[in-house]
């Protein structure tokens, strides 16, 4: 390959990291609150090694309005829970680096960003997870976050619902005005009718009609049956 050409192809490939930046840090600028869990699925414990009160502290140092999970909300986050992104890592550690990233889901469970993969060597556990968290944070640190109103998803009514946010509020779910009532329509009862002779025969015990027809083999061993014949 030639020297244009490898110039070209850098500036593509620069071009396309730049707008997938850019893309990201709109998505971010569309929500204003951070909920982070108590506990990160990964390790169970509730904020073991101080990760969960270290990923509140950055995202708070970053601009946001961030509240632990179970924390009392602020009205309009608890009017509609979809203006908040929920912070979960994944953990990719082996014996001797600790590799963790974030991922920030919206109310409806779709990973709307990931961080880069941060990484440590750190001997001790706590340590090492925190420098890790602090590496894969500088991808979000180094964003010109600033929170957009006007960029707010727009969010259904079931999905406002189904909000993985609890709040101390019931949810309300309007009811359309437009839905009738329907009238309750009484179901006239059914009058059996009355059997025919012929019917009436055939429902009668098979002890008074022809046996032999009906039970040959109880017949042969009942000989006090035989009479009715």
């Amino acid at each position: 390959m030639n020297k244009p050409m490898k110039k070209i192809l850098l500036t593509f490939v620069l071009l396309f990291i730049y707008s997938m930046n850019s893309f990201s840090q709109s998505e971010l600028d569309a929500y204003q609150y951070i909920i982070v869990p108590k506990n990160y699925k990964v390790l169970k414990d509730e904020n073991k090694y101080k990760l969960n009160t270290l990923t509140a502290f950055l995202f708070k140092k970053k601009g946001f309005q961030t509240f632990i999970d179970g924390e009392a909300y602020p009205e309009v986050l608890q009017q509609n829970p979809c203006k908040a992104l929920t912070v979960q890592m994944v953990d990719n550690s082996n014996l001797f680096t600790s590799k963790v990233y974030l991922e920030l889901e919206n109310c409806q469970k779709k990973v709307v960003y990931t961080s880069k993969i941060g990484t440590s060597k750190e001997k001790d556990f706590q340590k090492s997870y925190q420098a890790a968290l602090r590496d894969a944070f500088t991808s979000i640190e180094n964003m010109n976050y600033s929170y957009n109103p006007s960029l707010n998803p727009i969010i259904t009514d079931k999905a406002l619902v189904a909000a993985v946010v609890q709040t101390n509020e019931p949810v309300k779910v309007a009811i359309p005005e437009a839905a009738a009532v329907q009238a309750i329509v009484p179901v006239a009862a059914t009058v059996p009718l009355a059997l025919t002779a012929s019917e009436e025969e055939r429902n009668r015990p098979c002890l008074f009609r022809k046996v032999l027809q009906c039970r040959p083999s109880f017949l042969l061993l009942n000989p006090f049956l035989w009479q009715y014949l």
